[in-house]
């Protein structure tokens, strides 16, 4: 069984959603996911962002940026 952790990420000034961050616990330990969504040229759809960062975090492609 895996366990998800989902938040959305809001703008500061109207707090509506413009992007979902996922975390998803595995045997094989922490994985993260994000997806963001262009205001000006898209519509929000939490459906469709959460699929897009679910996929991200299961992807073996991708990695989270190193600072």
């Amino acid at each position: 069984m895996q366990t998800v952790i989902k938040t959305y990420i809001r703008e500061n000034n109207t707090k509506k959603p413009r992007g979902v961050a996922v975390a998803v616990k595995t045997e094989q330990g922490v994985l993260y996911g994000y997806s963001l969504c262009n205001m000006k040229k898209d519509r929000w759809d939490k459906d469709l962002g959460f699929n897009i960062a679910m996929a991200r975090a299961t992807s073996l492609g991708y990695k989270l940026p190193q600072f």
